[in-house]
This record gives C-alpha cells, sequence and structure tokens, in this order.
C-alpha cells in the first residue's frame, strides 16, 4: 500500500547526525547543490540510485531530469534510462504527479514537504512495473516532493535494488527527520544560483581554477571537466565543444584518471 507523509519541520524528539548537517550546509554551494544534495540522502539512507526531477514547464504535468546519482558510479546509466521510459510511457499514472501540480501553484514560502513510499507492489500499472523496475532490479522508491520556489516543484526519488531490500522504519526515520532542511538547503541553493553569473562566466572561472589546481589536464581535458563541473551533459559539451558526445566522454575518463576522481560531485567539489 502507498505511503505517504506530510511534513513541515525535523521531528523535535531525534536528533540529526551532525555530519549530515554539516554537509547539507556544504551543499549549498550553487556549484553543485543538486548533486550534493542526492549525495547527502543518498549517505542517509542507503539508496542505490537517486534522481532529482523537476516539474515548472509546460501543462502536461512531465518533469525533466535535474541531476541523478548511482551508488556504484558505472551504473549511473541505470537512472537515466529508466526516467527516459518513466517520462515517456508513465509519469501520468504515477500518484506524485498530480501532487506536484498542485505544489506547482503554491506562492506560500511554508508550503508541506509531501513524501510518498512506493513499493514494487504498490506500481499500479504492469508495464510500468516491468519496464522499470523488474528491469533495473528496483524494489522500492521513497519520494520528498516539496516546493523550494513559487510556481516549480521538485521531487527527489531514492530508489533501493532488490538486492538491498526495501527501507526500513530507521532509515525511513533518518530522511524524513531530514527532509525538510534538504528543502530549505535547496532554497537557499536556487536563491544563490540566481544572484550568480551565468554558465558562460561558471565555464570560463572553472577552467581557471583547474588549470591552477590540475596542470597534468590537456586543454581538451580541461574544457570538457570545467563544463561537467557545472552541470552540462555530454551532449551539451560536445554541442558547446564542436566535438562528438562519444569524445567528450573518453576525455572524462582520461581527466578523472588524473584527477583520481570517479564522479561529477568529486570533481565539482575540486572546482570549487
Amino acid at each position: 500500500m502507498l505511503q505517504s507523509w506530510t511534513l513541515t519541520h525535523p521531528a523535535p524528539s531525534r536528533q540529526l547526525d551532525l555530519g549530515t548537517v554539516a554537509a547539507l550546509l556544504d551543499a549549498a554551494r550553487p556549484a553543485a547543490p543538486a548533486l550534493a544534495l542526492l549525495a547527502v540522502l543518498q549517505r542517509t539512507a542507503g539508496a542505490d540510485y537517486l534522481s532529482l526531477m523537476q516539474y515548472d514547464r509546460g501543462d502536461d504535468g512531465a518533469p525533466t531530469l535535474v541531476d541523478s546519482l548511482s551508488r556504484s558510479p558505472e551504473a549511473a546509466h541505470v537512472t537515466v534510462d529508466c526516467f527516459a521510459l518513466y517520462r515517456r510511457h508513465f509519469y501520468g499514472l504515477d500518484a506524485m504527479t498530480p501532487l506536484a501540480g498542485r505544489l506547482r501553484s503554491e506562492t506560500r514560502p511554508d508550503a508541506p514537504l509531501i513524501a510518498l513510499r512506493q513499493g514494487i507492489q504498490d506500481v499500479p500499472n504492469a508495464a510500468w512495473r516491468e519496464s522499470i523496475y523488474d528491469r533495473a532490479q528496483l524494489c522500492d522508491r521513497l519520494t520528498l516532493l516539496y516546493a523550494p520556489a513559487p510556481r516549480t516543484a521538485f521531487a527527489i526519488n531514492l530508489y533501493r535494488n532488490s538486492a538491498s531490500g526495501g527501507y526500513g522504519p530507521e532509515e525511513l526515520d533518518r530522511v524524513l527527520d531530514v527532509a525538510p532542511l534538504v528543502r530549505s538547503v535547496h532554497r537557499n541553493a536556487l536563491g544563490a544560483a540566481a544572484q550568480t553569473v551565468g554558465t558562460p562566466a561558471r565555464v570560463a572561472q572553472a577552467e581557471q581554477t583547474l588549470a591552477a589546481r590540475a596542470p597534468r589536464l590537456s586543454l581538451r581535458e580541461r574544457q570538457v571537466c570545467a563544463r561537467i563541473a557545472v552541470g552540462l551533459t555530454a551532449d551539451g559539451i560536445g554541442a558547446d565543444l564542436g566535438v562528438a558526445p562519444s569524445t567528450v566522454v573518453t576525455l572524462r575518463k582520461r581527466a578523472y584518471a588524473k584527477l583520481g576522481v570517479n564522479n561529477r560531485l568529486a570533481l565539482a567539489r575540486l572546482v570549487c
């Protein structure tokens, strides 16, 4: 049975882990706040895959994928592939979609955060269950749905695979306790990002930082890493630099090996 919670403030009966609070405060930096928030929740919940979706465009209620994270970097494509199927065929069947539409109409700064838990047995459509949950071996999804700014809503999805099993009561409590703080940090990060310079200037600053901190990188590797750090995709980087996305992937692998990092969050921290 689908479970739901409405949250406004952290639970007063439990103390939040200080390491989690410190990581959330650090996540407010505008360089890569979405990825940093997902990393905090990954550690809090022990999630295998995470995605951040945004609802703010169009009347069809379809979300866009802002960022994703995997416990294993080599499995990161699972989230992206599953989202593509979800957006093409199944988002209209999801209980969170009408809730997101309602949140988008909220103008109050204290609009509630809604948490939803959907196990594989709660997926209301056989094709959805088989195409995504069975195919990717997922068994549980915990969603945090909130509106950090007017006329927009975000959903953070935390997935567990069959090998990890479903969320236990203590894991649920930890996520629900920290969820209102995640919303606040995201709201502050959006405000900070709105006051910062545009993407070209951020890319230029990232390139300059990498030139000083990672002199072993080639010019092309530095250009690719700077764009990854500010949130561009392989397709976007390829279009910006006039190279194929496959070339971007090759340059990324080569640069990551030189830098000793294995994901975009670690790279963004190096550039910050």
